[in-house]
């Protein structure tokens, strides 16, 4: 009798565990902090060079003598997980040349 009490104390417990590792799999697959955001580019100095978004800000990325005006580019983004847009990060710059 204690034995199979065991088993289904074991059992209930490796489900409730199971449940648990599921759900935290779960909401961290869905949670997603980076995004992508058309930008042209504005002008390169020595150490940065500078995007603007379609929503008007502005972000500095290493300085590349190969990013110039002729066409559009696209940022991926991570957001840093907050609504607020100053503190987001350029991951990649990709051209659409």
């Amino acid at each position: 009798m204690k034995a199979n009490r065991d088993f289904a104390q074991g059992i209930f417990i490796g489900t409730i565990l199971a449940a648990l590792i599921w759900a935290l799999f779960f909401w961290n697959v869905n949670k997603k902090s980076d995004y992508y955001a058309p930008a042209e580019w504005l002008f390169t100095t020595e150490s940065s060079s500078y995007f603007a978004v379609e929503n008007g800000d502005i972000y500095a990325v290493a300085a590349d003598t190969s990013y110039n005006g002729d066409h559009p580019y696209l940022l991926h983004m991570d957001s840093n997980n907050t609504a607020d847009p100053t503190d987001d990060i350029v991951l990649v710059v990709w051209s659409t040349k």
